[in-house]
């Protein structure tokens, strides 16, 4: 009966033993290193486009006028007599007059030439004229001293600097965040079992 006792005490105590160490080894007692990737970010620079208006001078022909007579004038017996001289070449005189009774328009030449005429209550006209002095003459032999609307001038085209715009592209730098990865050590806390069983992952 003795004995009994004693191999069941020492059946008992044995798997307490047994019990106590498993639970030990399977306790994260044990600190072991591993590998684990990281993600980082380094700042990088890259080239970026962009489209810049850039401005730029250049010559080119612009229209050019001189107003000669603009308005309203008492037409007189001998005529409305606009005297002008041109100093270029290109240089065209134009116009237009309105009246109530037929006008006869003439343009002279310095010699007394006609280079133009023109007849009518109302006209529009545009000459070209060399360089030299001239004469532009609207008369009315019927009735006089009623207002007639005369309007004329010099136009001719001459370079002139102008500023102009354009797209131009462009490049600068600008900062970027760029993913990278490296392999780093860790510790992580492991069981007896584990470590015995080489299972460190």
């Amino acid at each position: 009966m003795a004995q009994m006792r004693t191999r069941t005490l020492i059946i008992a105590v044995a798997c307490l033993l047994v019990a106590v160490a498993a639970v030990v080894l399977a306790l994260p007692l044990k600190t072991v290193p591993y590998q684990a990737t990281e993600t980082y970010y380094e700042t990088e620079t890259k080239k970026e486009a962009y489209v810049d208006r850039e401005p730029y001078a250049t010559e080119e022909m612009q229209q050019k006028s001189e107003v000669l007579h603009d308005g309203s004038t008492i037409m007189v017996p001998y005529g409305i007599i606009i005297p002008f001289s041109v100093d270029k070449p290109g240089v065209k005189v134009a116009g237009r007059f309105e009246y109530e009774l037929p006008v006869s328009f003439y343009l002279y030449s310095h010699t007394g030439r006609i280079v133009y005429e023109q007849l009518g209550t109302s006209a529009k006209f545009e000459v070209d004229v060399p360089e030299g002095k001239y004469r532009a003459r609207f008369s009315e032999s019927v009735k006089w001293d009623e207002e007639i609307y005369i309007y004329l001038e010099l136009t001719w085209t001459a370079p002139e600097q102008v500023t102009r715009y354009r797209d131009v592209t462009k490049y600068r730098e600008v900062p970027v965040e760029v993913p990278r990865e490296k392999t780093v050590t860790k510790y992580r806390k492991t069981s007896i079992w584990e470590w015995l069983l080489g299972d460190e992952q």
